[in-house]
Order: C-alpha cells, then sequence, then structure tokens
C-alpha cells in the first residue's frame, strides 16, 4: 500500500538490493524477482526498515513539472509483524507492474461544474483504486512464488463508517450528491476485493452492508456491484496493453472521471527508468 506517512532514511541502489535478499534467503524464486526490479530500477530503487510504521508500504517519486522525470521507486517494510518476507514480496510485486508495462496513474479532467471539495474527492479516489487493481493482478504472482493468500495482506482494517447511521443520519441537502455514487462503489468494491485476497469473512459483511445500505440511497448500486464483479473476473485489465482502456471501463461503472493523464515507465537502458506521459 502506500501512505504520506513520514518514511525513515532509506538506502539506495545496491545497498537496498542486499538488504532486500537478506529477507528472502529462504525463497530464491522471490530472489530471482527482486533481482529483476533491481536490474530496472538500480540506484534509483530506495528501500527502508521501521517498527514504528503502520504498514509496510511502497511509493514511486515523479516530478510532474515542468518536465515529467523518474526519481525514486521505494520500499518502506514494517518490521515485527512475523509476515516480514511476504509484505516485502506483496511491495516488491507492486514495484514490477510498471516495468511490467502497467502504467500509473497521474491525473484527470474533473468538470469545472463539480465544486472543488467534490473533485478533490475524486482524486483522493484513485490512488486507492489503483493499489486494488494491483492487488488483483499480483495475488496470483504472490502464490506462484510460493506464499499463501492469507499472507497478502496485513490485519484488515475495519469500514470508516457505520453504513446504517450514515445514511439514516445524513440529510438529503447536506449530502454529496456528485460523489455519493461513487463512494459506495469505492466501499463495496475495497470490501469485496480484499476477501479475494485473503482477508477474513468479516470482510464480506462490510461489503454486504456498504451495498445495502448504499442501495438505500443509490438503487442502482447493486448493477455496479454487478458491474464491478464482472470486470475483475473477465480480467482484461491484466493484460498491459490493455490496462489504461480497462481501468476506465471500470471508473465508468463507479462513474468516477476517467484518467486522461498517465505515467509509462521505460528501461531502455539497465537501471535508468525513464518516466513518459501518456495523455488521453
Amino acid at each position: 500500500m502506500t501512505t504520506d506517512d513520514k518514511w525513515p532514511i532509506p538506502i539506495r541502489g545496491g545497498n537496498a538490493y542486499q538488504a532486500i535478499l537478506s529477507k528472502l534467503r529462504e525463497n530464491p524464486l522471490a530472489q530471482k524477482m527482486a533481482k529483476g526490479v533491481y536490474e530496472s530500477y538500480g540506484d534509483f530503487l530506495t528501500y527502508a526498515e521501521s517498527q514504528e510504521a503502520l504498514s509496510s508500504k511502497f511509493r514511486f517519486d515523479i516530478q510532474h513539472e515542468p518536465i515529467i522525470s523518474f526519481k525514486t521507486a521505494s520500499i518502506l517494510l514494517r518490521l515485527g509483524t512475523g509476515r516480514e518476507a511476504e509484505a516485502l514480496v506483496h511491495e516488491l510485486l507492486h514495484l514490477q507492474l510498471p516495468i511490467q508495462g502497467f502504467s500509473l496513474i497521474e491525473g484527470a479532467e474533473i468538470s469545472d461544474e463539480i465544486p472543488e471539495e467534490s473533485s478533490k474527492a475524486f482524486v483522493d479516489m484513485y490512488g486507492p483504486i489503483q493499489n486494488l487493481v494491483h492487488h488483483e493482478i499480483n495475488i496470483g504472482n504472490f502464490k506462484a512464488l510460493g506464499y499463501l493468500k492469507r499472507d497478502f495482506l496485513g490485519s484488515a482494517s475495519p469500514p470508516p463508517f457505520d453504513y446504517k447511521r450514515k445514511v439514516l443520519n445524513t440529510l438529503p441537502h447536506s449530502y454529496d450528491w456528485h460523489i455519493g455514487f461513487s463512494w459506495w462503489c469505492l466501499e463495496y468494491f475495497r470490501h469485496w476485493i480484499s476477501l479475494r485476497h485473503g482477508r477474513s469473512l468479516e470482510v464480506n459483511n462490510h461489503a454486504k452492508d456498504a451495498l445495502q445500505w448504499g442501495s438505500e440511497v443509490h438503487p442502482t448500486l447493486k448493477q455496479a456491484a454487478e458491474g464491478m464483479m464482472e470486470w475483475v473476473k473477465f480480467g482484461e485489465f491484466k493484460n498491459s496493453s490493455q490496462y489504461v482502456d480497462q481501468v476506465n471501463n471500470l471508473l465508468e461503472i463507479m462513474k468516477i472521471p476517467k484518467v486522461t493523464k498517465w505515467v509509462l515507465l521505460e528501461c531502455p537502458n539497465p537501471q535508468r527508468p525513464i518516466a513518459k506521459r501518456l495523455i488521453l
């Protein structure tokens, strides 16, 4: 996952690679995958460890203006969880996707008619959606490396709201109708897809609650939920050549503005990734 938490000072390049290998010494397949990541990013790869981190995470540091430029691909590993190797592989798989041709979301054109606060809420949805889609792509590779599905994700997070209370206590005039349907779609999607990725059955109850109470406000939510499930099960987004179009198809189901700016990473020379912008 990615967050904006403060990161410890990392190590870089070859030192980062050696530290990563030491965590994966019991799994040659995972070490081979880590080698491929290092051979693509080189000195642009950074790595840090922390016992205080709330979770393990990854991030891409990309300069967007005045010209697009790739800075770093980073991993922060949370220690003391008993699943350090699994968490590290989880984050490495995220770093692997762009060098396999899967573009990163950069931005969208949101209508000027949408209020600024609602527009910001839409922008905040792109990161979680991208992360969840990455998980669906990566879970098969995680298991192919010899790890158990139940170890793919960390501890489950509770839903941020009491869905019943949110519906019953929100007055129509104070409800954000610009983003409401999309918000409920994302709430359902994140719980439903996390169940596929090894979360406990508790998240299935969260998904059912989100669908039930969201449908009280938006009767077409169940139709959208079916569309999202079909989108995942068809799996066309797992083909990098179709990924951009397919992610925008998912956003259309969720009534979220489509992504119009993407970042492509290319590695024409070993250990020197180049960022390029794709504008639709």
